[in-house]
């Protein structure tokens, strides 16, 4: 009996170690369903657990089932709280509901502004094309206007003061005129204008006409005997005109067309002529002792061509249904040539028959110029329409080059003439001036629309 007793109890202390080993061994896994198996986790994959059930038995447990894993003993599950969580009491139930109405009217409130944001996109986009299919054109506009004007003429003033240059280096012995501006009275100016429209591209061309009545007295000396006889005083006077004419052609293209306002930049081509046409200057000079009475008849033509492209901008408003403003500001790059005729026919009274003098100066130049006009248009009926508008343009001159080409009946010893030339060269360049035109225009128009 006793040998019996004392194996049973070594049995059970031997396997004491081995169930204690195992117990530390055990894990707990927490399924997802709820469930919590333990076991020991004996052999995995990337997708699976293999898991030792105490009684032996092994599961394979696919990881997406399982929540966690714990290597402690897992609390007994309670399922009055799990079943409580599955089944949510009604003001949990009343919340619930609440917070789902709340997400969808504010999921409402969202699309509401979504689309109100697209209608008014799309109002907007309407309406401009409205705006865009308002302003197309199809049209003919013609106009025409007189005024009250006035006209500087930058060339004429140039080569008076430039006669005026070379009588003072001829030396005293041989007299000359001293010329100043002529006084000029501005005759009425003329426009005229033709504009094509169509969609947003329009085509311009016009000109104006400005003309003076010019005046001037020029005193001087004469010298008709030598420097043995004291220069005699003379006095001319002349009547002659003064144009300018000038004609221009530009397209200009809308970058926001609307029907009630048009903003436009320009390109055109700019052509200008001016001349003095002075010919009858009658300069008499009454005899000194020793000297002789002198009359004298001078023609003096100036005249010169500018031609060169312009750049600005134009802006067009439509006031109400019948008035219109327009404006344009311009920008000139010009170049051209000058040139003046002047010739002499000297008769003396008592001596000799007298004799011609001509010269020619011939001048290149390039000028910067300026333009601004405004019109106001009013639309009658039957397509005519009233105007009154306001131009002004400026133009300063810049000399390249210049050859005077100087004769007379006693020529000039070579030396004076070299020096003459070198300072002709050097000081021309001061003389140069700007020509200026302003006028203030009243005038009619019609108009043919060719989109009725």
């Amino acid at each position: 009996m006793k040998p019996l007793v004392l194996k049973a109890a070594m049995l059970v202390f031997l396997l004491l170690p081995v169930s204690f080993l195992s117990a530390q061994q055990m894990q707990s896994v927490f399924l997802r369903d709820g469930r919590v198996l333990k076991g020991e986790v004996v052999d995995q994959t990337a997708t699976s657990i293999q898991l030792k059930l105490p009684d032996g038995k092994v599961l394979e447990l696919a990881k997406t089932s399982i929540l966690r894993i714990s290597f402690k003993d897992a609390p007994p599950p309670k399922q009055e709280k799990e079943t409580k969580k599955t089944e949510p009491t009604p003001e949990e139930q009343d919340a619930a509901k609440k917070l789902e109405e709340e997400k969808a009217a504010k999921l409402l409130a969202e699309q509401a502004k979504k689309d109100a944001l697209a209608e008014e996109k799309k109002a907007r986009q309407a309406k401009r094309q409205k705006e865009i299919d308002e302003a197309k054109r199809n049209s003919l506009e013609l106009y025409a206007g007189t005024g009250m004007g006035s006209f500087q003429y930058q060339t004429e003033d140039y080569y008076e003061k430039f006669l005026n240059f070379v009588n003072l280096t001829k030396g005293a012995s041989s007299g000359g005129q001293f010329f100043s501006s002529p006084q000029t009275k501005a005759q009425r100016p003329l426009t005229v204008s033709a504009r094509y429209s169509w969609n947003r591209l329009v085509l311009e061309a016009g000109g104006s006409n400005f003309r003076n009545n010019a005046s001037m007295v020029v005193p001087g000396t004469i010298n008709t005997s030598g420097a043995v006889v004291p220069n005699q005083s003379s006095l001319a006077f002349s009547s002659f005109p003064e144009t300018y004419k000038q004609l221009y052609a530009q397209v200009s293209f809308s970058v926001y067309p609307h029907p009630k306002y048009d903003v436009r930049p320009i390109l055109g081509y700019q052509r200008i002529w001016q001349k003095a046409d002075n010919s009858f200057l009658l300069d008499l000079s009454p005899a000194v002792p020793g000297g002789y009475n002198v009359a004298r008849k001078e023609d003096r033509a100036v005249a010169d061509y500018l031609h060169g492209p312009s750049f600005g901008m134009a802006f067009d408003m439509k006031i109400n249904e019948k008035l219109e403003a327009r404006f344009e500001v311009q920008s000139y790059s010009l170049k051209g040539d000058s040139q003046a005729n002047l010739s002499t026919y000297g008769l003396t009274i008592g001596g000799n028959p007298g004799g011609d003098e001509t010269s020619r100066i011939l001048n290149h130049w390039n000028a910067k110029g300026s333009f601004l006009s405004a019109k106001l248009i009013y639309e009658w009926k039957y397509g005519l329409r009233f105007w009154v508008g306001f131009q002004s343009t400026k133009i300063q001159y810049s000399l390249q080059s210049t050859r005077a080409e100087i004769g007379t009946t006693n020529p000039t010893p070579p030396d004076q003439l070299f020096l003459q030339q070198i300072v002709i060269n050097s000081i021309a360049q001061s003389y140069a001036g700007a020509t200026s035109t302003s006028a203030i225009f009243l005038g009619v128009g019609t108009a043919f629309d060719f989109k009725k």
